[in-house]
This record gives C-alpha cells, sequence and structure tokens, in this order.
C-alpha cells in the first residue's frame, strides 16, 4: 500500500485504494466495462447526485476522458459502492462505464467517506433518515421547515455552543449514533421558533455566527424573546458583525436601549 492510510491519503482515491486492500475482501480485481447502464442500481443510503460535481466531472471528461483508469464500484447486486456521479456522466454522453465488484454495503460507503471528508452532514443525515434513522429524519425535517444548519439543530439538543467546525467532524454524527429523547426535540423545535421570528427583521438571520450569538443569548438567565421582538417591532435593527462578541454586544445594547438602569440586563 506504499504507506498510505485513511488518514494520510491525499485523495480520494488513495482512500478507497486502502479501503478494497484492507476491509473489502476483493479477491480478484477484474475490470469490466459496458454501455448497458440498466445493469448498476443505487445503493439504499448512498448520497443523491450533486449537480455541481455533476459539472466539475464533465469539464474533466471534455479535457480527457479517464473513465478506463478509474471505474466505479458495484457489489454483488451491481450497486453503486463509489462512482455514481461518473455512471451518469458517461449514461449522458453514451460513453462505456468500467467497473469492479466487491463485497462492499452502504456501512462500508459511510466509513469510505467519512475517512476521505467527500460526504458533508447533510449527506450523512440523508443516508441514515432513509434506512429508518428516526433521529436523523427528524433532524432534516427541522432543517428543511426552518432553514438552519444541521450544525445548529444538533449543537441546540444538546444545549452547547455552537462551533460548527468541531460538530461536522463529529464520529457520533457520522457514525449514525445520534440520540434524541423527548425533552432535546422539544428543545429544538423552541429554540428553532425562537430563531424563526428573527427572520422579518435581519436577513442574515441564518448566518452560522449570528446564530452562535443567538444560542449564547437564549441561555442569558433573564433573557425575554418578547422584550426582544418588541425592540425590532419599534424600529431598533440588528446590524452586521465581523464575529460572535460583536454580535453579542450588540445584541446586549440592542435589548437595553432606553432602559432604566435597574431593568437593564446581561445576556452574555
Amino acid at each position: 500500500m506504499n504507506g498510505i492510510t485513511p488518514e494520510r491519503a491525499n485523495s480520494m482515491r488513495d482512500v478507497l485504494c486502502v479501503e478494497l486492500q484492507t476491509n473489502w475482501r476483493v479477491s480478484k480485481m477484474e475490470i469490466k466495462q459496458t454501455t448497458n447502464y440498466k445493469i448498476f442500481k443505487r445503493m439504499r443510503g448512498n448520497r443523491e447526485i450533486f449537480l455541481p460535481n455533476i459539472k466539475n466531472i464533465g469539464l474533466s471528461m471534455e479535457r480527457k476522458n479517464l473513465l478506463s483508469v478509474n471505474p466505479i464500484i458495484v457489489n454483488k447486486n451491481m450497486e453503486v459502492v463509489e462512482g455514481q456521479h461518473r455512471l451518469y456522466i458517461a449514461q449522458q454522453n453514451n460513453l462505456p462505464i468500467f467497473y469492479f465488484q466487491t463485497e462492499a454495503d452502504i456501512n462500508d460507503v459511510i466509513a469510505l467517506n467519512t475517512a476521505s471528508k467527500n460526504w458533508t452532514v447533510i449527506d450523512f443525515a440523508k443516508s441514515y433518515a432513509e434506512r429508518g434513522y428516526e433521529n436523523y429524519q427528524f433532524i432534516l425535517d427541522m432543517h428543511q421547515k426552518y432553514e438552519l444548519p444541521i450544525a445548529t439543530i444538533v449543537a441546540i439538543s444538546k444545549d452547547m455552543k455552537y462551533e460548527e467546525n468541531s460538530f461536522v467532524s463529529a464520529k457520533s454524527f457520522r457514525s449514525g449514533e445520534l440520540i434524541l429523547g423527548a425533552k432535546e426535540r422539544a428543545l429544538i423545535v423552541e429554540k428553532c421558533e425562537m430563531l424563526n421570528q428573527l427572520k422579518p427583521f435581519f436577513k442574515k438571520w441564518n448566518n452560522r455566527t449570528f446564530i452562535s450569538a443567538m444560542l449564547t443569548v437564549f441561555k442569558a438567565k433573564d433573557f425575554k424573546m418578547e422584550r426582544l421582538i418588541y425592540k425590532l417591532e419599534s424600529g431598533a435593527i440588528i446590524e452586521e458583525k465581523a464575529n460572535k462578541t460583536q454580535y453579542l454586544h450588540h445584541l446586549e445594547d440592542l435589548y437595553n436601549h432606553a432602559i432604566s438602569k435597574t431593568n437593564r440586563r446581561r445576556l452574555f
């Protein structure tokens, strides 16, 4: 394997080769080709076709068609494990597609894409939801209803600071281990509704930095959403800021504007 590991791999191809040689038990890597695209099936739980990927792959193929040296991978049921975008491009251009078979299943696909960081958070959420993981379906429903980042929604459930980068790399979420009880679900709905109330007053209401500040404000002991909304309805304006700290100071000033000293409140 020339010393390559998933952690050190510099490309999807490197990671793929490692996984094939260590986990997927390829007894005989016989590469085949065909233009009979109907023999291939979508693997349940695999991510959907992503149009920007199609465009990028198409542009690359216009320069040089390398499908013969980059075959797609299918399992024994002819379900596409890796390479569905290449298959789509080949079919659209009536080009032969090259493939070989392994014993991989959807768990191998997820493990591969976790190592290569090829999937987004939404890809993982959709994959688990499609296979009946109710907690992931709930998160997707909230994401679609409130137009909030998935990281925000999960952060609310854990009652923690919103740090997108640390969440996105969380192994437990990518591994299908998200657990939400009735209390967590109720908290998610409550906080999403509160954030949604700000939508008419600030065009960047679902910006991750602003949301991070608002989740901190929500934790303030004496914070009342009704008071903030009253200020906004009375003409106060939320201004765009460069970072969370600036948002916190701005929100606190706005919240306490024209309020007597005894009734002013700290929000962070």
